[in-house]
This record gives structure tokens, C-alpha cells and sequence, in this order.
């Protein structure tokens, strides 16, 4: 399991996920009290311990996150006004997860696809959106 600090945009990215998250180390090691959990196989494990938002989709070619990106806007930047960072997961850590923070980061600081998208990846370098994501990120730009 690897967690991924994106400290300008206040969030973390976490993957794979194939067991629990470790209850202390979101809290503790990244200041974590929001999770964004874009699956539809994963569970919420500690929902006594963290707010969560549940996003659940499917990584492939007929899912539609475009229609979730104004509720993941809200919801990150009501996290951050609180000082609370964001833990953003999916399966792999790699496509949905990605897709809603370059979606976060093109509208928080008014970047483009391209700007978001290395900067995201400069940080966090597998991360690969489906291209069924990257054209609904070119059409939210």
C-alpha cells in the first residue's frame, strides 16, 4: 500500500487497496480526516473515524464521473476550509482516484487538463486515467 501527499491540493491518494487501511495511519501520518472513496468494490472500514463521501463506480469505459465532479469539488474544498486533508482512494490508486483530483485541480487553481494532469503525476507518477476519463476531463476543462 502506498499513500501519495499532493500537499498543495491538501490531498492524499492512496493504492492498491486490496486490504483495510491501517485505522492510524491516515489520522495520524497525513493530518487525514476526509476520505473520498471512488469504488464500488471497496467498503468504508472506519466510518466512526473519518467523514466519507462514497462515489461508486466502476473503472471502465461506460462510467460517468463527470456527473460527480461538482459533489467531489464541494466536498474537498469544504475538507480543506475545515483544515482537514483528504484521503481520495479507489482499487489501484491509478484511474478513478487520479480522474477526481486532476478534475479537483483544474477547477480549484483554473489549470487545464495538461497542467493538472503532470502536475498530479509528477507527484504521483502511475497514475493512468481511462480514456473514457481523460475525455470527460477534457470536457470539464
Amino acid at each position: 500500500v502506498s499513500y501519495t501527499p499532493i500537499e498543495q491540493l491538501s490531498i492524499v491518494v492512496r493504492g492498491p487497496s486490496p486490504a483495510p487501511l491501517p485505522a492510524t495511519c491516515p489520522s495520524v501520518c497525513f493530518s487525514v480526516g476526509h476520505i473520498l472513496n471512488v469504488t464500488r468494490e471497496i467498503d468504508n472500514f472506519f466510518p466512526g473515524m473519518f467523514d466519507y463521501l462514497n462515489i461508486r463506480v466502476y473503472d471502465d469505459e461506460k462510467t460517468d464521473l463527470l456527473k460527480h465532479w461538482d459533489n467531489t469539488f464541494k466536498y474537498i474544498t469544504q475538507a480543506r476550509n475545515q483544515g482537514s486533508k483528504v484521503l481520495v482512494h479507489c482499487k489501484m490508486g491509478v484511474s478513478r482516484s487520479a480522474s477526481v483530483v486532476i478534475a479537483y485541480a483544474m477547477k480549484a487553481y483554473n489549470w487545464d487538463l495538461k497542467r493538472a494532469l503532470t502536475y498530479v503525476k509528477d507527484k504521483r507518477s502511475c497514475i493512468k486515467p481511462n480514456t473514457n476519463f481523460v475525455t470527460q476531463l477534457e470536457t470539464y476543462q
